[in-house]
């Protein structure tokens, strides 16, 4: 099995987008690979996330500077169809987990 190539890496302090918009820092710990979704998440240690200080977040959520999670943030609340960059798995899991609820 190969390892994984990313632009983030291991040790790396990033910036993180919450579904809430709110931008936290973090490091990232590890990374891996959702083998249902074929999607990429960060384990990241961020004290100033209260809620989990150990959050696990899609890559697509992780930025290397805090403008350009600001502007993720932005866009995302903006966002007029309710649909943020993902992986095809992600948007079929979430479909379906709205279509139950």
């Amino acid at each position: 099995m190969s390892e994984i190539q990313t632009k983030l890496n291991i040790g790396d302090v990033v910036w993180w987008v919450h579904c809430s918009g709110k931008v936290y820092q973090g490091v990232i710990e590890g990374i891996t690979c959702c083998d249902y979704q074929g999607a990429l998440y960060c384990h990241i240690y961020s004290p100033s996330f209260r809620l989990n200080p150990y959050p696990t977040v899609h890559y697509s959520y992780v930025f290397k500077s805090k403008d350009e999670a600001k502007d993720f943030s932005k866009y995302q609340r903006e966002n007029p169809d309710s649909l943020v960059p993902m992986c095809m798995g992600c948007h079929y899991a979430m479909g379906n987990r709205e279509a139950k609820e």
